[in-house]
């Protein structure tokens, strides 16, 4: 099944703390895995960003990590990846930094317009099950409350 980001994003569970509408992560999945294509209507090298919350006592944004869907002309995940660290090769760049950025962009080559919606999905579940995220949401709230348990249902993401 073909659809537009739109529509799809339509049928995602969403709450609004502060006014901002925020996708529950895990049905944005649960989505996922019923459609086959999703089509994406770019403005002129346009990038949509998909940013990670966690919503439980309290908001906490994972600025940090986010799926970039950008359309470019010719692939570019080494610019992508360069350009966030501020570094200038590759060879500059840790593993670590690399497989987690490689995890998180995706890119639609010109003139195309559609992407799989396996590869999102992809992404997605790389953010519910991503050691590294869950330790830096636990260390958070683990502040705030001692038996505070990580929950993938408390994933969020914003769309801009």
């Amino acid at each position: 099944m073909k659809i537009s980001l739109n529509d799809f994003l339509a049928k995602v569970s969403t709450t609004k703390p502060g006014g901002e509408v925020l996708y529950n992560l895990n049905d944005f999945c649960t989505r996922l895995e019923e459609v086959d294509i999703i089509n994406i209507f770019f403005d002129e090298d346009e990038c949509y960003v998909f940013e990670l919350f966690y919503l439980d006592d309290g908001t906490y944004n994972l600025y940090w990590i986010y799926i970039a869907l950008k359309s470019v002309e010719l692939p570019s995940l080494d610019d992508f990846i360069l350009s966030y660290v501020g570094k200038q090769k590759m060879s500059m760049v840790c593993e670590q930094t690399k497989e987690r950025l490689e995890s998180l962009y995706l890119e639609v080559i010109k003139p195309d317009t559609t992407i799989a919606a396996s590869k999102l999905l992809k992404c997605a579940n790389f953010m519910r099950t991503s050691q590294e995220i869950i330790q830096e949401v636990v260390d958070v709230f683990q502040k705030r409350n001692t038996n505070f348990k990580f929950n993938t249902n408390c994933l969020f993401l914003s769309f801009y």
